[in-house]
């Protein structure tokens, strides 16, 4: 309010206020409930219409309490502020922590509009992340000691910080700097990082620089950052699933926010096996507070803009899948990363090395080449031109087979590939995605006459077909082939026979299991109007002999009783076989 000789008077009163709340708008440390606040303060401040640096009154902190888990920080007795034409004197200002921690604050001021506080203390950093918004995790022990001197509007910062046994966990990024040690100094306007230590994914880290605090011409506070440091035998896993082992060098650069972090990584080994991301863990937009800072009210602030080097000069095995492809392979290339980490850009190239393989549609195929293009892309989206080759059989509608040569081209961007098939001998393109899909195809061979293909009537050759599409929806649509595989080493398969004698079509279910690299079984059933169960055992005697044994039982399931009697059969058999390759 404004007094009557032209004065302005402050006056506020605040009891048990959480104030961690207030800063919920850009610290998520609040929102999960980390945080217990409580503040309670009155205030009584003067200003001078003709100069308020001249003000004069009291501000009264009566309680005060910071407590994150089993860690407390509290005033123990009320803490004051007074001023008197301008001269900040301090009393008893003084927190302190269950943990040996404290902070003190002291003024020798005797001069108006003149600084002169003190502020020294031992503190758990883990309650200064209150603070920090842009971090998930901030521990260890920093002491300080710092004098800020001089004159109001612009004062002088000089003293020392130290940081044992640290930890600094950033968003969005799964490895944490660990073990961290520093020595920074403060002298007027500069900060100095004498040195930090630390270990980063496994590797030693290292880095110095300065920070300045400049006011420009216009009044805006600038705060220059040049930071440069090196980390040696790091082993990343960013994003997830991509496993990197290298060195490298970074650095942090600047004038104000965002400041461009920059990075220059050797991969000399890893191993990539993307995992889909999950929008449980898609890293969440801060949206803080229109009363905050300008730097702190956009809609989606973030502290640093990219700008990554990534050279993987020796090849490093992959296994990841991009829109309809699983790939297996080598890959080597160039990248940059550029701008906010929420959504980078990428440009370079990956080059898959010659002779991987690439699963399309449950088929694999031999790379005759491949790679991926970066042109200001995001990373789920390069530029694509794989090709390979395969040998697949055809099982055509009289149960006889045929081979295929066929050829793969994908091109275009992953999120949209034109995916081009070739085969020889050719075929229509309905009868290439059936040999990808089901196995087999809807011609005939030339040579097979039209009263043989007369033999099977439509009827038997629909359950011929549906038999095969079962197959193929067990063990590639609903992927049960491949589950009893993974989990039991069981792989499990359905196809279908045409008996010319009973001039029907017979479906097959097929059991094998490989118990140990010496010993494997194989067990079937084959229904009709005589079913056949076979099994089988083999065991490895050596690199070129195998010992086999076998069984097969029929039993006829119509007719005549006493003919089934005769019918029905059980036969064993036990060899050995001997085989060697000659070159």
């Amino acid at each position: 309010q404004r007094g009557p000789t032209g004065t302005s008077r402050f006056q506020f009163q605040v009891s048990n206020w959480d104030f961690a709340q207030a800063l919920s708008g850009f610290s998520d440390s609040t929102r999960l409930g980390s945080f217990q606040t409580e503040l309670s303060s009155t205030g009584d401040v003067t200003f001078p219409n003709k100069n308020w640096r001249s003000f004069s009154g009291q501000i009264a902190i009566t309680k005060f309490k910071v407590q994150n888990g089993q860690t407390v920080m509290q005033a123990k007795r009320p803490m004051t502020l007074s001023a008197t034409n301008g001269v900040i004197q301090s009393h008893d200002f003084y927190v302190e922590g269950n943990d040996k921690g404290f902070i003190r604050l002291q003024s020798g001021a005797t001069n108006p509009g003149q600084l002169a506080l003190s502020l020294d203390g031992n503190i758990n950093m883990a309650l200064v992340s209150l603070f920090t918004p842009f971090l998930d995790d901030l521990r260890g022990r920093g002491k300080f000691s710092l004098l800020v001197a001089g004159p109001a509007n612009q004062p002088l910062l000089s003293g020392a910080f130290v940081l044992d046994d640290g930890l600094v966990k950033l968003k969005g990024f799964p490895h944490a700097f660990e073990r961290l040690s520093a020595d920074i100094s403060f002298n007027k306007n500069r900060i100095s990082v004498n040195s930090v230590k630390g270990r980063l994914a496994g590797g030693l880290l290292l880095a110095n620089g300065h920070v300045a605090i400049l006011n420009s011409t216009k009044g805006a506070t600038q705060v220059p950052v040049d930071i440069k440091g090196s980390f040696k035998d790091s082993r990343f896993n960013v994003p997830d699933g991509f496993h990197t082992r290298g060195s490298g060098d970074f650095y942090v650069k600047g004038n104000t926010f965002p400041y461009s972090l920059g990075v220059n990584f050797i991969v000399d080994s890893g191993q990539i096996e993307p995992k889909p991301v999950s929008d449980k863990n898609a890293v969440k937009n801060i949206t803080p507070s229109a009363y905050l800072p300008k730097f702190l009210s956009v809609r989606q602030f973030t502290p640093v803009t990219l700008a990554l080097n990534i050279d993987i000069p020796k090849s490093i095995p992959i296994d990841m899948s991009i829109s309809q492809l699983e790939i297996e392979s080598s890959i080597s290339g160039q990248l940059h990363i550029a701008g906010n980490p929420q959504s980078p850009l990428l440009d370079g190239k990956i080059v898959v090395a010659k002779g991987g393989k690439v699963d399309f549609r449950d088929n694999t195929f031999d790379l005759s080449s491949a790679s991926a293009v970066y042109k200001q892309t995001s990373p789920d989206n390069p530029t694509l031109d794989v090709r390979g080759t395969t040998k697949l059989t055809a099982y055509l509608k009289n149960s006889e087979t045929r081979d295929f040569d066929v050829d793969l081209t994908v091109q275009g961007e992953a999120k949209n590939p034109k995916i081009i098939l070739h085969s020889t001998p050719p075929l229509s393109q309905s009868d290439l995605i059936s040999l990808l899909t089901l196995g087999f195809i809807s011609e005939t061979p030339e040579d097979f006459t039209q009263q043989q293909i007369n033999v099977q009537d439509p009827n038997q050759q629909i359950a011929n077909t549906g038999a095969q599409f079962g197959s193929a929806l067990l063990s590639q649509s609903l992927g049960i082939s491949k589950k009893f595989e993974k989990k039991l080493g069981l792989q499990f398969d359905v196809s279908s026979s045409y008996d010319s004698v009973d001039q029907t079509t017979k479906p097959t279910i097929t059991l094998r299991k490989q118990w140990t690299p010496k010993f494997g079984t194989t067990a079937s059933r084959e229904i009709g109007q005589t079913n056949v169960n076979d099994f089988s055992a083999e065991y490895l005697l050596n690199h070129n002999l195998w010992v086999l044994g076998s069984w097969e039982g029929r039993q006829t399931t119509g007719g005549d009783q006493s003919l089934i009697e005769q019918q029905n059969s059980d036969i064993f058999g036990l060899d050995l076989q001997y085989k060697r390759e000659f070159k």
